[in-house]
């Protein structure tokens, strides 16, 4: 096991595609479903057009639906708030209740 190079096809969209070369882990899958819920994360953004899509600055400028669930699928499962936590109902520097 570990991890060995191959060349892909990548599709440029518009324009030609080209191979790149790419690593492989031949790692066995881990138990821990934040590292699977991130593997999964990465490879749809590097398979996703949409997500790939980069403005003149070469930043990402767009994400899918499925990247948005990914990404929240991700942040869960390694213990991340589902939602922005509410403020505070105290006035400030008023002690908390």
């Amino acid at each position: 096991m570990g991890a060995r190079i191959e060349w892909q096809w990548q599709d440029a969209g518009s324009g030609p595609g080209h191979m790149q070369r790419v690593i492989i882990h031949d790692d066995t899958p881990s138990d821990d479903p934040a590292l699977a819920a991130y593997r999964s994360l990465i490879d749809h953004g590097l398979r996703c057009r949409t997500c790939r899509t980069t403005d003149a600055d070469g930043w990402a400028n767009s994400t899918c639906d499925e990247a948005r669930w990914l990404h929240r699928a991700w942040r869960l499962a390694r213990g991340g708030a589902s939602a922005p936590a509410a403020a505070s109902s105290s006035p400030e520097g008023s002690p908390a209740a």
